[in-house]
């Protein structure tokens, strides 16, 4: 009879499952609006900057940010700051060429938005691309295999334009002890480890783990600031030097500025 009781008032499977659901649905909410009361509004909002970094030099390479994630640019005022001008900037350093980095990131794409957020630019103008998932989709995913039937979806769409090799920026782990963090650690990591399945079944694409990153919490906690932006863009300029190697797009008449 005690057993019975036991059974009848543990959580079922389902009703974990759910809880979980919940829980990251609730993580979703809560950053948002943490990061609006803190007035981090995301750099590549529409109408606030131009959608391109330049870097002067000889023999430019044209690469293309799009998605979220860590191209949107919470936390700094200009791209200059944001992952644009350092990733630029350490591309040129590697290569020894001038760069033209061309950012159609939004916030809150969705990966079947990808594309379409594209705006009908040809990717295979571009030398390599630079993509990043959605935070608040990724926390809002039920399942891993939406997750993944999604993302290849995404990576098929860009195939069918062009054989542009292409860079996933992974999710950055959150790193603390809060309990809304307990929660993303172990999820992030199952999402990175779909989009590196999914994209090692494609030809010139790649994926780049970019480390920790704090979550804030509360109203006035930091976000992503300039170093952390250099930090990550160092990954992902190398990932892009070894895929310019591999480009289709490489030739200095193929990436000149007036195409």
């Amino acid at each position: 009879m005690r057993e019975s009781r036991r059974a009848a008032s543990s959580p079922s499977v389902l009703d974990r499952f759910w809880t979980a659901v919940r829980c990251r649905l609730q993580v979703s909410r809560y950053c948002r609006e943490v990061l609006e009361a803190a007035g981090h509004a995301p750099t590549a909002a529409p109408g606030q900057l131009p959608p391109r970094t330049l870097v002067v030099g000889n023999d430019p390479v044209r690469i293309l940010l799009f998605g979220e994630g860590v191209t949107v640019g919470y936390g700094v005022g200009s791209r200059a700051e944001a992952i644009d001008g350092a990733l630029a900037k350490r591309i040129a350093e590697l290569t020894g060429r001038g760069v033209i980095l061309e950012n159609r990131a939004r916030p809150n794409v969705r990966v079947d938005e990808v594309v379409e957020s594209l705006g009908g630019v040809g990717t295979h103008t571009f030398a390599v691309g630079v993509w990043s998932p959605a935070l608040t989709e990724t926390l809002e995913r039920l399942t891993l295999q939406g997750w993944r039937s999604r993302v290849t979806a995404m990576l098929q769409q860009i195939r069918a334009d062009s054989d542009m090799p292409l860079v996933i920026a992974q999710l950055p782990v959150p790193s603390g002890t809060h309990p809304s963090v307990l929660i993303l650690r172990p999820w992030y990591a199952r999402l990175n480890r779909t989009i590196a399945e999914v994209a090692a079944r494609f030809p010139d694409v790649v994926t780049v783990e970019l480390g920790t990153v704090v979550v804030p919490m509360r109203s006035g906690d930091p976000v992503l600031g300039t170093a952390d932006y250099r930090r990550q863009a160092d990954p992902l300029a190398e990932a892009v030097r070894r895929a310019l190697w591999r480009s289709p797009s490489a030739s200095a008449d193929a990436l000149s500025p007036g195409r």
